[in-house]
């Protein structure tokens, strides 16, 4: 039987501590989970964008923070292919630093 890890969540207001096995440790008011696995390291869960459109009929997904590109035949599974794509990537380039990107709308006169 395979045993899952210990994990910290950290709060937003990270005035709050959860039950551990492992030594508590606060990261200021990120709100990102820290998981400490078997091998030691640290691993963290942050959240990205995924922009996505059709072509064709693939699903083409993007992930405008780090540049990763993948596609799939239902969004589902680009998005999957997007995560696995953008994990890979990140295990040879980290992120020296995370800008999360603001999404909005506009309108534009169209000439008909």
């Amino acid at each position: 039987m395979e045993t899952k890890p210990d994990t910290i969540k950290i709060s937003a207001d990270h005035k709050k501590e959860y039950p551990c096995s492992l030594e508590l440790l606060t990261f200021g008011n990120s709100g990102r989970c820290y998981n400490f696995g078997r091998d030691r390291r640290t691993t963290m869960t942050q959240t990205f964008t995924a922009v996505i459109h059709k072509e064709d009929h693939w699903y083409v997904a993007d992930c405008p923070e780090v540049g990763t590109v993948s596609q799939g035949e239902t969004i589902e599974e680009a998005v999957a292919n997007l995560k696995e794509a953008t994990e890979l990537y990140l295990e040879e380039f980290p992120l020296k630093e995370f800008n999360r990107r603001l999404l909005t709308t506009f309108d534009v006169a169209v000439h008909a």
